[in-house]
């Protein structure tokens, strides 16, 4: 995320039936929580859990 000029490295997990709707999901709550609009957010990698890992 890119705030201010400066960029903050996060990680966050989602849990989601698609990817888009995870993505939704994380702009969303980027927004609400730091008022990150969705072009200030950067996403590097998105990584579907197995059923194991996710539980």
């Amino acid at each position: 995320m890119r705030k201010g000029g400066d960029n903050f490295p996060f990680s966050k997990e989602i849990r989601a039936v698609k990817k888009e709707d995870a993505l939704q999901h994380l702009y969303s709550d980027m927004g609400s929580r730091h008022k990150a609009r969705k072009f200030e957010i950067t996403i590097k990698q998105i990584e579907e859990l197995s059923e194991p890992e996710a539980a």
